[in-house]
């Protein structure tokens, strides 16, 4: 497994973030958006990893969808899941589309930002078994987390610089 700050560039970063959930934490449906502060919204992203989920790869959930579990995930930089008991956000036809994507009774949605940055959002399928299993881990999660957005802002922010020289050379 690639460490995740020596990853060379974004797709690398997101590949070993993958590989990090499938080997500490035992998760197979993974999804991952990244926030695209100029759309406002959630993109997916395709990790070359599992052919299933392929075709998320360039949906937009806009940040206007407020109950959105993703988009609340993302905006209060608290993990949220569909497993707890019912709110008002049941029903938000866009989760409600990535549950039944995924084959699994629910979802768990774990925000990627830092220092204040929002940076996206992993989506995990789970069922109720393996949520109640997981949830014993839930710190740790956080932590390996926190550590990813840091790397992808790390990435963004050298990306950013780099375009910066560039078009002052120009």
């Amino acid at each position: 497994m690639m460490n995740l700050l020596e990853a060379p560039d974004e797709q690398s970063t997101l590949k070993a973030v993958y590989q990090g959930l499938q080997i500490l934490f035992d998760l197979q449906d993974i999804l991952i958006f990244l926030y695209d502060r100029e759309r406002e919204g959630l993109v997916g992203v395709d990790l070359g990893e599992n052919e299933k989920y392929k075709i998320v790869s360039g949906v937009f959930i806009p940040s206007k969808i407020e109950k959105s579990l993703l988009i609340r995930c993302l905006h209060r930089g608290d993990m949220l899941d569909s497993f707890s008991p019912l709110d008002a956000t049941k029903g938000v036809i866009v989760d409600e589309q990535l549950i039944r994507f995924i084959g699994k009774d629910g979802m768990l949605c774990i925000p990627l930002s830092a220092h204040g940055d929002h940076v996206g959002v992993i989506v995990v399928g789970l069922d109720e078994v393996e949520f109640t299993h997981l949830s014993q881990q839930f710190g740790v999660l956080q932590m390996f987390s926190r550590q990813a957005a840091t790397a992808l802002c790390g990435y963004r922010l050298k990306k950013a610089q780099l375009n910066a020289v560039q078009s002052e050379r120009l």
